[in-house]
This record gives C-alpha cells, sequence and structure tokens, in this order.
C-alpha cells in the first residue's frame, strides 16, 4: 500500500458523488472500503469535502468543455440545456481508455438519443445534427462509418455554423459515408443524396 493506493482512492472520491457524501460523514471508514489501510485512511480523512467538490467540479468542467469541442453543434443547439443535461450524463459514466475525451463524446451522444424530445427542449432535428457529429467522431475509431438522414445533413450543419444564418432545412433523404485508410491520416466523405428536396 502507498502512494498509488491513495491516487486511486482520490480518483474515486472525485469521480463518485455519493461516495464523496459518504466520505464526508465517515472518512475513515471509506478510506478503509476504498481498500487503504488505517495509515493511508487517515491521510485522505483530512481532506475537507469542500477541497474534493471543488477538484470534483473542476475535473466535471473540463470534462463538459472538451465534450463541446467534440460536439459543437450539438452542444450549441442545446444552449443553456448542455450543462444540465451533460451533468446527468456525468454522473451515470466515467469514461475509460486512452481517448477519453472521445469516449466521454461518444457516451454522451448515445445519452442524449435516449432522451425525450421534451428532455431536450431543443429543435426537433437536433437528433440528426448530433448523428451527424457523432458519426464523424466514430470514424476515428473505425474504417467505416455510414448513416441516412432525413434532411440535407451536410447543408444543415454548414448553415449552423454561420452566424447570424437560419438553419437550412430542406427534407432531402441523405446518406453519408465516412471512410478513412489506416495508414494514412485524413477522413474522406461521400454525400449520396437519395431523393430531391422538398
Amino acid at each position: 500500500m502507498g502512494l498509488t493506493e491513495i491516487q486511486v482512492g482520490l480518483a474515486r472520491l472525485y469521480t463518485d458523488a455519493a461516495l464523496r457524501e459518504r466520505f464526508a460523514a465517515a472518512p475513515l471508514a471509506v478510506g478503509r472500503e476504498l481498500g487503504l489501510d488505517a495509515v493511508e485512511a487517515a491521510q485522505l480523512a483530512w481532506l475537507s469535502t469542500a477541497q474534493l467538490n471543488l477538484f470534483a467540479n473542476s475535473l466535471r468542467g473540463k470534462r463538459r468543455h472538451e465534450v463541446a469541442k467534440l460536439l459543437p453543434l450539438t452542444c450549441q443547439l442545446l444552449g443553456a440545456n448542455f450543462a444540465a443535461l451533460f451533468e446527468r450524463h456525468a454522473d451515470a459514466s466515467l469514461p475509460a481508455g486512452s481517448k477519453k475525451h472521445l469516449a466521454d463524446a461518444l457516451g454522451f451522444a448515445k445519452f442524449l438519443r435516449s432522451l425525450s424530445d421534451a428532455e431536450l427542449c431543443a429543435p426537433p432535428w437536433l437528433v440528426e445534427v448530433l448523428r451527424y457529429e457523432e458519426a464523424r467522431l466514430k470514424i476515428q475509431r473505425r474504417l467505416f462509418v455510414g448513416a441516412l438522414f432525413r434532411h440535407d445533413i451536410v447543408r444543415l450543419c454548414r448553415s449552423l455554423r454561420q452566424p447570424d444564418t437560419s438553419p437550412y432545412l430542406l427534407v432531402r433523404l441523405t446518406f453519408v459515408i465516412w471512410s478513412r485508410r489506416p495508414a494514412r491520416d485524413g477522413v474522406r466523405q461521400k454525400v449520396i443524396y437519395l431523393s430531391r428536396g422538398a
């Protein structure tokens, strides 16, 4: 036992709000629960709840910021609701692996797709924009991704990136394919229109 065990215990405390609450009430008992010996548990016990919460909130803010960078149009469309929805997602999941920000963004996208339109409080076509951004993230882990959209999604997303421009909402069945070759950088995107605009 030693520094590594304390660091693992701190990481759990920073990422688990319920565990932090229990730690505030009984720090030595929770320290033991984390697998620490009596000395290590006592070392953790000197931390105040305020210190733990401050650092935990800082970590969560960083996660939210990174996800907003990876899903910028979704974040834009959610507006003020983005932070509250991200908190719900973050309470239920903690990304793992070497590409944590990518995993977090993909997890958040999956969480958003599970919500009703009323919970999203956003335009009904938000899910299409979300799926488009999600597919662009998935291609970083795959060689091929394809998705079907009800709207001319490429032009819709382009219009959303332009300030003071109305969303381009042309109903036009659109299939988008992303591909990449492992030995080369860059992603190719092909857009296939399956219907005329309406």
